[in-house]
């Protein structure tokens, strides 16, 4: 279970990865289908050869998971400033039935698993395997930090 912020946060990651996603994807139809008109000679590169990732690799998708992947990082840090007790309330028959030992909402969630690991399943599973092609994290460090 997440927190409201990690919620909204998240709808707004699938609704643009998956705008990334579909124009990363025209792109890459649109350079299979060139190549087969004009196929090169055998020291030209095959666009599997030259894009190795796929579309994936387009600069929308990665622009898309490196923003979200900071987006993040930045809410985890803004709620380890602000914390929030969780209100817990006495119980009542309302309750009965109801699980007693369910785990507070995550407070935190590290950026790499936000912008893929929570895409498996459900609604973003079809981005969840769009992306599994990106086989590295675009993200650089610099002084052990994300850059």
């Amino acid at each position: 279970m997440m927190i409201q912020e990690f919620e909204q946060l998240f709808d707004a990651y699938i609704a643009e990865l998956r705008e990334s996603k579909d124009s990363a994807e025209l792109w890459w139809s649109s350079l299979n289908e060139q190549e087969l008109r004009q196929p090169g000679s055998s020291e030209t590169l095959s666009v599997r050869d030259r894009w190795p990732l796929g579309p994936a690799s387009h600069p929308f998708v990665i622009a898309t998971y490196r923003k979200y992947y900071f987006l993040c990082k930045a809410l985890n840090e803004t709620l380890a400033e602000h914390p929030r007790e969780v209100i817990r309330k006495d119980p009542s028959e309302d309750d009965w039935g109801q699980r007693n030992d369910e785990p507070p909402p995550a407070r935190q969630i590290e950026p790499k698993v936000f912008v893929l690991d929570l895409l498996a399943g459900g609604r973003s599973d079809d981005l969840y395997q769009f992306m599994l092609s990106l086989v590295y994290v675009p993200i650089g460090m610099k002084n052990s930090e994300p850059v």
